[in-house]
């Protein structure tokens, strides 16, 4: 009997289990708003919002406007002002049928446009918070991506990583960042073009990210650069036993007589 069951932890790390990351389900809205100078804004967010679902939002606002205050439970990630625009980031993890988040501006009356990302409960962590980094640059044709991000609860694991660009000035996206054209949506600002926002994502299994340079069709006024994580949540049992069971079940169970 001894000898078997220690034959068999010799063999437990040929079935040791691998972690194995489910696939990331998005999808994204886009708003514009000709902001007047006072209230709130409604952000639209993406059809059939359910419950346990991840909200990851953005907005990006021309020269008059300096930052944000997103309306609660909605915790803000980051807010920036970059002396001619601003952008900001927030997060909801949702109790199902949200359609809008309420946004106070900070500034004058100025065009604003925001996305919205969806990340479906069956496909993020769950409970662990997204995280964020934000970068401001100066005019360019081809801004940095942003700050690199390194997020502090997790480690190596298939990280869904989402990146923003809000610009002010009347530009498009040539190209995105390498690894991110698969995804891409730019939208400007309305009615008139004087600011837009990008956004992309894709899933890499890394413990950082810096997104590289986005190419834009001419120099823009500046840019702010947002990336957020996005933390997965696991597909089958990491570092157990065969799909978990324990051991004391391999020798009841008769593997081990």
């Amino acid at each position: 009997m001894k000898t078997r069951i220690a034959v068999l932890l010799l063999l437990l790390p040929a079935v040791w289990v691998s972690p194995a990351w489910a696939a990331f389900t998005v999808t994204r809205t886009a708003t514009q708003v000709d902001w007047g100078g006072a209230g709130a804004i409604t952000v639209n967010l993406p059809a059939s919002v359910a419950v346990g679902d991840l909200i990851v939002a953005a907005c990006n606002g021309d020269g008059l406007i300096t930052s944000y205050a997103w309306a609660s439970p909605w915790v803000e990630l980051t807010d920036t002002d970059n002396a001619g625009h601003s952008a900001s980031s927030a997060y909801l993890i949702a109790t199902g049928g949200e359609t809008t988040v309420l946004v106070t501006p900070t500034g004058s009356a100025d065009q604003i446009v925001c996305h919205a990302l969806r990340i479906t409960a069956a496909g993020w962590h769950g409970t662990t918070p997204p995280e964020a980094a934000a970068q401001t640059n100066v005019a360019s044709e081809t801004p940095d991506g942003g700050a690199s991000l390194n997020p502090t609860a997790w480690d190596t694991e298939t990280t869904l990583w989402i990146i923003f660009l809000g610009r002010e000035g009347a530009t498009t996206v040539d190209t995105y960042p390498t690894d991110y054209t698969t995804n891409g949506a730019d939208t400007a600002c309305s009615p008139q073009t004087s600011c837009a926002f990008a956004s992309s994502w894709r899933e890499a299994t890394a413990a950082s990210e810096d997104p590289g340079t986005w190419n834009l069709s001419a120099a823009t006024n500046a840019s702010i650069a947002i990336v957020v994580a996005v933390r997965p949540t696991v597909a089958t049992a990491a570092g157990g036993l065969v799909n978990s069971v324990p051991l004391k079940s391999l020798v009841g169970g008769g593997l081990v007589r």
